[in-house]
């Protein structure tokens, strides 16, 4: 499928731009005032990083955890690290190699999407992140959850307002 969803909209915006950083948002994303400036701080100081995401905290309840990263199950099932959790609860505020990052709020470093292709537009929506750092990773680049930096998600607004 290669309709005009996230991953194909992201891949437009890429392409219209050549700086050293890719931010990617969705359109319920709030980044915090300090979210840019930690994230770009931390790639700098973390040349093998190649994706960082912060903590995004869900928008209605800014003190509980939207996601701290993500995993998959032994059966390939992805998951959301710390879905519920209080912000301030330690487990979720270390730095972490994750195998990937929710693109609602996330930075990309440009030479990782020169090497492994940017956002696959087949993923219309859901998974196109996972599908990104699952690259990453293989290629062996250093996908890292950097708690520090937090936004806030009103997750699927979107798709609520067109359920079907």
């Amino acid at each position: 499928m290669n309709g005009f969803g996230p991953s194909y909209n992201r891949n437009v915006g890429i392409k219209s731009c050549s700086e050293k950083y890719i931010v990617t948002m969705d359109s319920d994303t709030i980044l915090t005032k300090e979210w840019l400036s930690k994230m770009v701080d931390f790639m700098e100081k973390n040349p093998s990083v190649g994706i960082c995401g912060g903590k995004i905290l869900f928008e209605d309840s800014p003190n509980i955890i939207n996601t701290a990263g993500g995993g998959l199950t032994r059966p390939g099932i992805a998951y959301h690290r710390g879905v519920g959790n209080n912000k301030n609860k330690t487990k979720y505020n270390k730095i972490l190699n994750t195998i990937y990052l929710c693109s609602a709020s996330m930075i990309i470093r440009r030479e990782i999407l020169d090497s492994i292709g940017m956002f696959d537009p087949d993923y219309f929506y859901g998974h196109e992140d996972l599908d990104l750092c699952w690259r990453a990773n293989i290629a062996g680049f250093d996908v890292l959850y950097y708690p520090k930096a937090e936004s806030y998600h009103e997750e699927n607004a979107s798709v609520k307002k067109f359920p079907s």
